[in-house]
């Protein structure tokens, strides 16, 4: 069939455009599939940890983020492969880093996190201000004296060396003294013009039973004495208890002092009276009043003691005196006292009972001649409990005793 020539020209046009239309099908289809590509591509790195850029790790708002993801170009809707699920594009707000996805508590890799806030050091005290050096007042003030022995456990008769230094800045002669460590201390020995500093062999020759100390003073200076104790194993106990002791409550014997002796043991008789109590320690020694209606000047009550001058063969008792019921008349030595001193029987009275035989300890305790303190003489009672009596009358004190028990 025989076409027009015009006819074949339209037909020739339309093959070329349906040419041409394949052509740009095909590119559009490529254009497309790049596009799902890069989407497939771009979107893990949303989700994993990314890497901040320099200005994000700094903190610099509006610094660009290398985990931002860049929008596809294409105005084309894009179209997950199939089976899957399309993911949105994700893009940045202007002049703000990208957000990021990762773990909870995660450091980003190339992140330094900040430290952990720690709690505040403890306040201290200030030092005190410290005003401008001053110079010191003329001269350096004097250290202490030195003063020692070479031992500490003295034996009466050994040689003892002491070795002394006196106070910085004194140059003057010293003295050293053996004393009595008892009431007004008296001395025993003295060593003058000894040098500020040396030492000195001296040899205990002193009675074991006393306390004694060394004492190192000043010849003319004003420092202070400086002493060292010296003390022996007592030769005796006290049969009681440890002086100063209680038995129950405190027995008045100074802790560091020693018996005269070791107790002695005699029969004696006791008796009690209305005011009081007498007490005979066997032939050769006196009676002992003990008065419980008066108070010495020392706050205890006040005793006496008598000689014993009935003799055998003498009346035990006068039979005019009729003791009331209940009361006794005392007898021979006891006796004899009561009803020749008047003091003695209007004090103590009548007896409450006849007298008691016992065996009781005797013992005294010891002071240096002179030290001008009282000394206790120690018995027992019928009764168990103990007996203190004092003799001292210095210092306007009078004689006194009491007992302690329970």
């Amino acid at each position: 069939m025989r076409l027009h020539g015009g006819v074949l020209a339209v037909l020739l046009s339309g093959a070329l455009l349906a040419g041409c239309g394949s052509l740009q099908v095909g590119v559009e289809t490529a254009t497309r599939a790049a596009v799902v590509h890069t989407a497939t591509q771009t979107a893990p790195a949303v989700l994993g940890t990314p890497t901040p850029a320099a200005g994000a790790a700094a903190g610099t708002p509006g610094a660009a983020s290398a985990s931002t993801v860049a929008a596809p170009t294409a105005s084309a809707t894009t179209s997950a492969p199939a089976g899957s699920t399309a993911l949105p594009s994700v893009t940045s707000p202007a002049g703000l880093p990208a957000p990021t996805v990762g773990p909870a508590n995660t450091v980003a890799p190339g992140l330094t996190t900040a430290p952990s806030p720690t709690a505040p050091p403890s306040p201290t005290s200030a030092p005190g201000p410290t005003g401008s050096p001053t110079e010191s007042p003329s001269g350096t003030p004097a250290a202490g004296a030195v003063f020692s022995a070479d031992t500490t456990q003295f034996t009466p008769g050994m040689q003892v060396n002491l070795h002394w230094q006196a106070p910085t800045n004194e140059t003057g002669a010293v003295s050293i003294s053996l004393l009595a460590a008892q009431g007004a201390r008296p001395g025993l020995q003295t060593w003058r013009d000894l040098p500020a500093s040396g030492s000195l062999s001296v040899k205990l020759d002193v009675d074991p039973r006393g306390p004694y100390e060394f004492e190192l003073a000043p010849q003319g200076g004003e420092w202070p004495v400086q002493t060292i104790p010296v003390r022996f194993p007592c030769p005796a106990s006290f049969f009681f208890a440890p002086p100063g002791a209680t038995w129950p409550r405190q027995v008045p014997t100074d802790p560091q002092s020693c018996p005269e002796s070791a107790p002695s043991y005699s029969t004696a008789f006791e008796q009690d009276f209305e005011g009081g109590r007498m007490i005979w320690l066997g032939a050769g020694n006196p009676i002992l009043v003990l008065f419980g209606d008066g108070v010495s000047t020392s706050g205890a009550h006040d005793w006496a003691a008598y000689s014993d001058t009935w003799q055998a063969g003498e009346a035990e008792s006068d039979p005019a005196l009729t003791p009331p019921e209940g009361r006794f008349q005392p007898v021979k030595g006891a006796g004899k006292l009561w009803r020749s001193v008047p003091e003695v029987r209007n004090r103590l009275g009548w007896a409450l009972a006849e007298a008691q035989s016992y065996i009781t300890p005797d013992q005294r305790d010891w002071a240096y001649p002179g030290a001008d303190v009282p000394t206790y003489r120690y018995l027992l009672s019928a009764s168990n409990t103990l007996l203190v009596l004092t003799d001292y009358t210095g210092h306007g004190r009078s004689p006194f005793w009491f007992d302690v028990g329970p």
